[in-house]
């Protein structure tokens, strides 16, 4: 259920090697190289080692005495893996902290640019640490011990070290957790409960952005060939146009508020649903934001095995309707990840960058106070 491929246009490709240094191995680096100030650097991540992205966010003391705020989100392994990387406001970067997924590592940095990279030269706090980063196509040092390939000199396990002296296992050590429910469990929860009603069966599954509800609804969904239908929370988005003509041509629409969605409308169809009677489930573009007039008639004579998913799926108005509920956990930067991935291969407007800010700015401080309420709502928690 994970993606395999972050976007694959050279702008979002990291090409670096690391070299480990000794203090007379600084000493002979020539002076002319690291002419600019020494800046100061933070960093913490919010992913776990088991996670196939890492997603990091960095703040950068400025000469001018600013601060520059970074997230970062990467996959892969140096010397060649795929990054992403957009500003971020100090308040984004103090909200996350209390999430964090390590210990904030700090640093100072020296840069040498080239015309295709730059050399960047991290001096480690409380880690009698100095390593030699060379990104980019940029000339390679002739001295320094190569630690590329070495996960125990990586920011995210350097971030860790002070871990063990306070007994904590650091989380490059741990096992991952195991789901909680298997999918061959879950379709048998399912068949069972199909096989005990006696009129169309309604699933609901919930989950944040990219959490894996379209691939869960999809397979539990697979055995059952014809007789099952899918349906999208997201064809029930007001739009963007109407969203505007009711709140001012300047409003921003946050597509992960309940606000966003018809869920009457969802709700009066699961009704007519349950009762056996068809509905026109109408469609939504996510290219133009808004729908696209035409719908699509679910008849439950036909299909009387019915999947809804949506991000706001087990919202009060919805979740007394389904005769199974299901809440789809997923780690949040393996989320934001896929979503990256998914928007990108789908062709959608807006840069990966922009999507990364709005995801960790907008969406998800949406979406969280709305987490806990749909997990109890949830029969089932499945994690992906």
């Amino acid at each position: 259920m994970r993606g395999d491929s972050m976007p694959s246009t050279k702008e979002y490709r990291e090409v670096e090697r690391k070299y480990l240094l000794r203090e007379n191995e600084v000493a002979d680096i020539p002076s002319w190289l690291f002419t600019g100030s020494v800046q100061p650097v933070e960093q913490y991540y919010l992913n776990h080692h088991s996670e196939p992205y890492e997603l990091r966010m960095r703040k950068i003391q400025l000469d001018d005495g600013l601060a520059a705020h970074l997230a970062t989100i990467k996959k892969g392994h140096p010397p060649d893996r795929l990054e992403m990387e957009t500003v971020i406001s100090p308040s984004t970067y103090e909200r996350w902290v209390s999430t964090k997924t390590t210990e904030i590592l700090q640093k100072t940095r020296q840069t040498v640019a080239f015309a295709a990279g730059h050399w960047a030269l991290d001096r480690f706090k409380d880690i009698d640490l100095t390593i030699l980063e060379a990104e980019g196509i940029v000339p390679l040092p002739d001295f320094g011990c190569d630690v590329t390939d070495d996960i125990g000199y990586t920011n995210y396990h350097l971030s860790q070290v002070s871990d063990a002296e306070v007994d904590i296992v650091s989380d490059v050590r741990k096992e991952p957790t195991t789901d909680e429910v298997e999918l061959i469990h879950l379709r048998s929860l399912v068949e069972h409960r199909r096989q005990r009603i006696d009129r169309p069966i309604i699933i609901g599954i919930c989950g944040a952005t990219a959490s894996g509800k379209t691939t869960v609804a999809g397979e539990l969904a697979a055995p059952y060939g014809d007789q099952a239908v899918v349906i999208a929370q997201d064809d029930y988005y007001h739009g963007v146009d109407k969203m505007r003509a009711i709140h001012g041509h300047g409003y921003e629409v946050n597509f992960d508020e309940p606000a966003a969605l018809n869920s009457p409308l969802l709700a009066t169809h699961l009704r007519q649903l349950r009762a056996e009677k068809p509905v026109e489930r109408p469609t939504y573009s996510m290219v133009t934001s808004n729908p696209t007039g035409e719908f699509t008639v679910v008849d439950p004579d036909k299909t009387p095995i019915i999947f809804v998913e949506g991000i706001h799926a087990l919202d009060p108005e919805l979740q007394n309707l389904y005769d199974l509920s299901i809440y789809v956990d997923a780690p949040l930067a393996t989320r934001v990840g896929r979503r990256l991935e998914r928007d990108h291969a789908e062709g959608r407007s807006y840069k990966p960058e922009d999507n990364l800010r709005y995801l960790l700015e907008v969406a998800e401080p949406t979406y969280q106070p709305y987490v806990a309420s749909q997990k109890i709502a949830a029969e089932v928690i499945y994690t992906t």
